[in-house]
């Protein structure tokens, strides 16, 4: 929200995480650098050691403003892009929930600011498509 108070511009936000800062990194304790400090090396999150950090490369990250709606979406100040190591099935259902939860977030301070109740928002507000997947009812209605 401070962002949004302080009237920054969205080229200006980083990720949430701060992981995309050049000046950051996430190390274990037995000196492995991983892309996310919520993850370990064995998960496909480990990039390098501290011994050798002139080879740690990080490629496999995905910046909000490298992604098709994030730059579009009206809640992008309080989101920020969510997670960038997620893709496919994973971002999309990522996206969806943030999306959501940030929309709260604004609507909320919007009502605490103003006193007024939000009923709605105009224009169009894309996000990812979720693929095609057949439900099975957990029970049957009828």
């Amino acid at each position: 929200m401070r962002t949004l108070a302080a009237r920054k511009p969205s080229v200006a936000l980083g990720q949430k995480c701060g992981m995309d800062r050049p000046g950051d990194i996430a190390v274990d304790l037995k000196g492995n650098v991983v892309t996310c400090q919520n993850t370990g090396p064995k998960s496909g999150h480990g990039i390098g050691t501290i011994h050798d950090i002139a080879n740690v490369k990080l490629n496999t990250s995905w910046h909000w403003s490298q992604r098709e709606h994030c730059s579009q979406c009206p809640y992008l100040q309080i989101c920020k892009g969510a997670c960038m190591y997620l893709e496919g099935d994973n971002w999309v259902e990522t996206c969806h929930n943030h999306y959501h939860f940030s929309k709260a977030i604004f609507e909320g301070a919007l009502e605490s600011i103003t006193g007024a109740k939000v009923v709605g928002f105009h224009g169009d507000h894309p996000r990812p498509k979720r693929k095609e997947t057949s439900i099975i009812p957990a029970f049957n209605i009828g």
